[in-house]
């Protein structure tokens, strides 16, 4: 990673901490292991979690049409790094704890340099 990646993660970091929750934010990934052929079955492994600074914002009522935005998602801004410096990958179905647990719906990445610097997340219920 090179010296302009690091410092748009930090800016993107900053930015997302000074507008965010003071609080860390968890995100939870199921993790499916194995396939069964006894029980013909996936088994789930163990889930993967991180904790993230995050800017959790409503949609504004002019953009909710009850179709691509549905009454109760929200956005989510989360830097391209965890609270402890390593990279992130959000994904779809992943989960978000607010205080109520969301799924990831949608994910689009702002990069440079190849590196995730930060990410918008469509989340709901």
């Amino acid at each position: 990673m090179g010296i302009a990646a690091n410092g748009w993660i930090s800016l993107a970091s900053a930015m997302i901490k000074q507008n965010g929750r003071a609080d860390p934010i968890t995100f939870t990934r199921q993790v499916v292991n194995n396939y069964s052929p006894d029980t013909l079955t996936r088994t789930e492994g163990t889930p993967v979690t991180y904790s993230v600074v995050g800017a959790p914002l409503d949609f504004k009522l002019k953009e909710i049409d009850q179709i691509t935005i549905i009454t109760g998602q929200k956005m989510l801004w989360v830097p391209g790094v965890d609270t402890s410096g390593a990279a992130i990958d959000p994904q779809v179905g992943d989960t978000v704890n607010l205080g109520v647990i969301y799924r990831v719906l949608e994910v689009t990445s702002f990069e440079t340099e190849s590196v995730n610097c930060a990410f918008l997340l469509k989340i709901g219920a």
